[in-house]
C-alpha cells in the first residue's frame, strides 16, 4: 500500500474522524454519568431526609400508642373495679327484694291470722254476749 495512495489516506481520515467521535462520545457520556450520579446523590440524600423524618414519626407514633396502651390498661381496670362494686350493690338488693319477699309473705300470714281471731273474738263476744 502506497502511504499516498488517495484511498489509503481516505481510510486513515475515517478512522480519525471515528476515533475522534469516539473520544467525544466518551467525553459526553462521562458528563452524562456525571449528572446521572449527581442526580442519585440528590436522590439518595432526599430519601435519607425522608428516613429520617419517618423514623421520628415513627417514634413519636410508638410513644402515643405506649400512651394509649396505658390509658385502655387504666380504663379497664377502673371499669373491672366498677362492675365489681356493681355486682356487689346487686347482690345488696337482690337480698333486699328475698328479704321484703319474705316479710311480705309472713305480713299476709299476720294479717290473714288477725281476721280469724278477730272473727272468733266476735263469735265469741256474739256467744258469751
Amino acid at each position: 500500500m502506497d502511504p499516498m495512495d488517495p484511498a489509503s489516506h481516505e481510510q486513515t481520515e475515517l478512522l480519525r474522524n471515528i476515533w475522534n467521535e469516539m473520544k467525544a462520545l466518551g467525553q459526553n457520556l462521562g458528563g452524562r454519568i456525571d449528572q446521572t450520579n449527581a442526580r442519585l446523590d440528590q436522590t439518595n440524600a432526599g430519601l435519607e431526609d425522608v428516613r429520617t423524618e419517618l423514623g421520628g414519626r415513627i417514634d413519636a407514633l410508638g410513644g402515643r400508642l405506649d400512651g394509649l396502651e396505658r390509658t385502655v390498661a387504666e380504663g379497664q381496670l377502673r371499669v373491672s373495679q366498677e362492675l365489681g362494686e356493681l355486682a356487689g350493690a346487686v347482690r345488696g338488693v337482690t337480698d333486699l327484694l328475698r328479704e321484703r319477699a319474705a316479710k311480705a309473705a309472713r305480713l299476709k300470714r299476720c294479717e290473714g291470722a288477725i281476721s280469724s281471731l278477730k272473727l272468733r273474738v266476735k263469735r265469741l263476744e256474739r256467744t258469751t254476749g
